[in-house]
């Protein structure tokens, strides 16, 4: 808890090989004691985008879920 971390957010292909053009916005919504850090929109550069969150206080799950043209991801986990 209390901690600041990079989360970054990759385009990637079916295979899993993160797509080097992909420069598109990048929507993340979180749920949890946590705060987004970022003062401008998230946008990819070569297929990658970085948010930068605050984790509060209390112990708990966080959930991010990001949205950019048609992909979709998710990624939970407990802050402690």
């Amino acid at each position: 808890v209390n901690d600041v971390l990079f989360v970054y957010i990759a385009a990637t292909d079916e295979n899993g090989i993160i797509v080097p053009n992909y420069s598109e916005l990048v929507d993340l919504d979180i749920k949890g004691d946590v705060t987004m850090l970022n003062t401008a929109a998230l946008k990819a550069e070569a297929g990658i985008a970085t948010a930068l969150v605050q984790i509060g206080k209390k112990s708990g799950s966080i959930e991010l879920t990001a949205n950019s043209k048609n992909l979709k991801g998710q990624h939970s986990f407990l802050a402690q």
